[in-house]
């Protein structure tokens, strides 16, 4: 049952994020009936749908592996940044949940994540568009690829919703978007470099795709690429425009820095109109310590 679906298990992220907090501020392990007490106080009117989207949510993402469960019950996280690490959390068991498996079939996660990987692959859903992007794009677009994928103007706002999220989505204003992965690649900057204050650029990419392999180059990328005749692949030496802007506002934000070094067969060239045919060979995580010059 997909959770990009607002009636099935595993769909109100924000459910997800209301018992991940109560959780951390218990600080110990509750039982479901414990976490109902909780986050359904009984000054609450009764209302049976509510009871069991909130149990069914709970018990989708734990078995997921949200969180760590035992007799004792449903433990809190143990990441050091506590529920604002959640989204991270979230897209990280949801892939490592179907990495080696087909997203093209399924409807648990899987239609979230290959809606997901059409979206990346969209340059015209990125900032290099002339137009912005809107729900109802979003839904023609779906339509247009895959005509037989399930998707209305409710599965098409819960999309949206997830995909902003978990990172991969920037509201622009009340009606406009952009897909930018930027919120959801900075959390995994620290463990992809692994203390290595520079990386060439292919490298970078073979690191980051373990972690989202939704990106360019990855398992899931790719497969979704496979499904797509309408958009053809892009040369290996170019980043898609999706990630272009993801590495152009993490560079902005002082977080990494790219630099090109002189005849470096590697070296990619990124895709944006926000700067001209400009190539990247490498990629250093500065996290804040750079100096402009």
């Amino acid at each position: 049952m997909s959770i990009i679906n607002n009636a099935n298990p595993g769909s109100d992220f924000r459910i997800v994020a209301l018992v991940d907090r109560v959780l951390y501020r218990v600080n110990k392990p509750q039982t479901l009936m414990q976490l109902e007490s909780l986050c359904r106080p009984e000054n609450l009117p009764k209302n049976e749908n509510a009871e069991k989207k909130l149990i069914s949510n709970i018990k989708f993402w734990s078995d997921l592996g949200l969180w760590v469960q035992t007799e004792e019950g449903i433990h809190p996280t143990t990441n050091p940044e506590g529920p604002s690490s959640l989204p991270q959390r979230m897209l990280d068991v949801l892939i490592k949940s179907y990495v080696g498996k087909s997203i093209m079939e399924g409807s648990d996660g899987q239609p979230l994540l290959r809606n997901l990987g059409l979206m990346l692959c969209e340059a015209s859903m990125t900032l290099n568009a002339p137009n912005p992007l809107t729900k109802k794009i979003v839904e023609d677009t779906l339509k247009g690829h895959w005509p037989n994928e399930v998707v209305n103007s409710n599965v098409t706002g819960l999309l949206v919703d997830y995909l902003q999220f978990l990172g991969f989505l920037e509201r622009i204003d009340s009606e406009y978007y952009c897909v930018d992965p930027t919120r959801a690649i900075k959390p995994f900057l620290k463990q992809i470099f692994d203390g290595k204050p520079v990386m060439g650029i292919e490298v970078f990419l073979e690191q980051l795709n373990k972690n989202l392999p939704l990106l360019d180059g990855g398992s899931m990328r790719k497969e979704v690429e496979q499904n797509l005749p309408n958009i053809s692949p892009l040369p290996s030496n170019q980043i898609s425009a999706s990630l272009t802007n993801a590495l152009l506002r993490l560079e902005r934000s002082r977080v990494i820095r790219l630099a090109q070094i002189s005849d470096d067969p590697n070296t990619k060239a990124l895709s944006s109109s926000l700067v001209d045919k400009r190539l990247v060979s490498k990629v250093e995580f500065t996290n804040g310590a750079v100096e402009w010059r």
